[in-house]
């Protein structure tokens, strides 16, 4: 059911691979996968990041990630991640590396999100701020 899309999705000569992920993601928001495939997408999309060069492809397997962590699904490999990549994300992608962050269980989540609270950018400066408001009223997902 899913191996297709997240075989184009990691081919990296496929075009236009964050729509095979984004379908993916409609699997994880439609709850019609087992536990088990979705962590084994997550371990696999995760794996695409640290050499990944399309923003795009990116900003997919985050929104992805953010559905996985709803989910409950692989919480502490997500969070380190978001750790990890935070200072190398596009504005775009920031916006699901802050929610994440702050539905975390992260102990220095507000430090993390501080820098971003008086960015020049509206978009991030207004994600972080929403981020921030979340961990001060205690918002968390678990």
């Amino acid at each position: 059911m899913f191996e297709n899309s997240l075989k184009k999705a990691k081919d990296r000569n496929a075009e236009e691979r964050h729509w095979e992920i984004d379908d993916l993601t409609v699997l994880f928001e439609r709850e019609q996968l087992s536990n088990e495939d979705q962590s084994y997408i997550v371990n696999e999309l995760i794996k695409l990041l640290p050499d990944e060069q399309d923003k795009l492809v990116v900003q997919s397997i985050f929104n992805l990630l953010a559905e996985a962590f709803y989910n409950k699904i692989c919480l502490d490999l997500i969070e380190e991640t978001c750790v990890k990549m935070l200072n190398t994300l596009d504005r775009n992608s920031l916006e699901y590396a802050f929610e994440i962050i702050s539905l975390s269980r992260l102990p220095d989540k507000e430090t993390l999100i501080e820098p971003y609270l008086n960015s020049k950018d509206p978009l991030v400066k207004s994600e972080a701020q929403a981020a921030y408001l979340s961990i001060k009223k205690g918002l968390r997902l678990i």
